[in-house]
């Protein structure tokens, strides 16, 4: 689940040196070398992991975001500890067990790395990947559709 996390969050910010002397000692460096995502990134996720429907609605993720403790952070970024806070809540709010949220998020991530990777190898490559027929848009369901 960290490696998905890392998937779909900005990478650790790359500062210059005199940047990091001004910082020394400060409270909030540790926060510039990990991986971290905002509330719309957030969103995002929720999303393209088929996460939002039923009774978890965008607004619903956004207060789970609020609530998981990101927006305390020094620069409102959520890390990976509240990222997997965040996903227990969803599997709650959904009735499942967390499992059944990190399974998908890391088939999602895994998925969404691969398509990154054929389109790296040549102009044309995962063109016929990211080319869906409307049937299949619509075969497309939520995670926990059958549940609602």
């Amino acid at each position: 689940l960290r490696q998905a996390f890392g998937v779909f969050a900005a990478p650790p910010r790359q500062d210059r040196a005199e940047d990091r002397e001004a910082r020394a000692g400060a409270v909030g460096e540790f926060s510039l070398s990990v991986h971290s995502c905002d509330a719309v990134k957030w969103g995002q996720v929720m999303r393209v992991c088929n996460l939002v429907g039923g009774s978890l609605t965008v607004d619903v993720a956004r207060e789970i975001f609020r609530v998981s403790g990101a927006p305390l952070s020094e620069d409102g970024r959520m890390r990976y500890d509240e990222f997997l806070w965040a996903c227990a809540t969803v599997g709650g709010v959904h009735g499942v067990a967390f499992r059944e949220v990190a399974n998908r998020v890391v088939g999602v991530a895994n998925k969404h790395s691969q398509n990154l990777t054929e389109k790296g190898k040549g102009d044309d490559a995962g063109a016929g990947v990211s080319a869906k027929t409307k049937e299949e848009k619509k075969k497309k369901k939520s995670m926990f559709g059958s549940l609602f």
